[in-house]
């Protein structure tokens, strides 16, 4: 079974759209998990949907977006995720 990179890049940009609208209603804090998170597992698979379609520029972008999210929740900077 083949999982099209179509619809990951997809429920990947869809991810993050989500968590940016939550963000923007006030229902997150972009420094809260959930928000980096979403982030890091958007980013990653819109970043597969670029390297799989050869879109260099976006693989970067979003290779940059996801690490943006991933080291806060690694280094343990991140705060509940009361808005």
């Amino acid at each position: 079974m083949t999982i099209s990179p179509t619809l990951v890049g997809t429920v990947g940009v869809l991810l993050l759209l989500l968590a940016f609208g939550l963000n923007l209603a006030r229902k997150i804090s972009q420094r809260g998990r959930i928000y980096l998170i979403m982030n890091f597992i958007g980013a990653s698979m819109a970043g597969w949907y670029a390297f799989s379609s050869g879109s260099w520029p976006f693989v970067v972008l979003e290779c940059v977006w996801a690490l943006a999210a991933l080291v806060p929740l690694l280094i343990g900077t991140t705060k509940k995720n009361s808005p």
